[in-house]
């Protein structure tokens, strides 16, 4: 008959000495060894996947990110890589309408944009508006943010997309001379941009602007993008 176990003497020796049944030596470290390699190994990967890198192909500053659609990197302080969805798609409008806002502003260079989130055969109304952002100076006391409100996907194949972002823009900038007061501007607008799938990407290839609606108003063309189910959360994702 097996002898019963006095769980009585379980516990630490006395001056030091092993429990009953409990063996000694290096394996009491395995545990603590193990998690600083867990550690460790997180650490590199944390590095990786949040550091930049040169290119030195092309000259390039990429700098990798991770979002849900995208996008999975700034190239030259452009967004790139966005999801082959309308997720992916609506997410690469909107933030294409704010790297245009930023470059008209001088703080994100327009040649940039044109190369990494342009199609091959952009629209003439997008021609002028990258056009009207290139060569701007940027200036410290000049702040310039555009905010989606509702971004509407209204037609989508895998070749091609179009979403139509309403949203507010807001600017601050001098009145004046260079000592003048600043002031606040805002601007509720439309904006369509039409996207084609190239290149493993959404790249923009058309653009309309028109101002409004304002959000006191109430009415709206039933077949308009407002009538439409908006897409959900915030797809912003421009940083300094």
């Amino acid at each position: 008959m097996k002898a019963k176990t006095d769980y009585s003497k379980v516990g630490p020796g006395i001056d030091g000495a092993a429990a009953p049944g409990r063996k000694t030596g290096p394996r009491r470290w395995l545990w603590p060894v193990a998690g600083l390699a867990v550690l460790a190994v997180l650490i590199i990967v944390v590095a990786v996947a949040c550091g930049g890198s040169d290119s030195g192909d092309s000259g390039s500053k990429t700098e990798a990110i991770k979002t849900a659609h995208g996008p999975s990197a700034l190239v030259d302080g452009v967004p790139r890589g966005y999801t082959h969805d309308k997720a992916g798609a609506l997410t690469a409008a909107v933030n294409f309408i704010q790297a245009i806002s930023q470059a008209g502003v001088g703080r994100l260079d327009a040649a940039a944009l044109r190369e990494h989130a342009v199609g091959e055969n952009p629209s003439p109304s997008l021609q002028s508006a990258l056009g009207a952002s290139s060569d701007r100076v940027e200036h410290d006391d000049t702040t310039f943010n555009s905010v989606p409100l509702v971004a509407t996907v209204t037609n989508f194949t895998p070749e091609a997309a179009t979403v139509s972002v309403w949203g507010e823009s807001i600017s601050q900038m001098r009145t004046g001379g260079p000592d003048s007061p600043l002031g606040v501007s805002t601007l509720y607008s439309t904006t369509t941009v039409t996207l084609a799938w190239e290149g493993g990407d959404w790249k923009a290839t058309d653009w309309a602007f028109e101002p409004g609606p304002k959000p006191e108003d109430a009415r709206f063309p039933e077949d308009g993008p407002l009538s439409q189910p908006g897409g959900q959360g915030l797809y912003v994702f421009y940083r300094d």
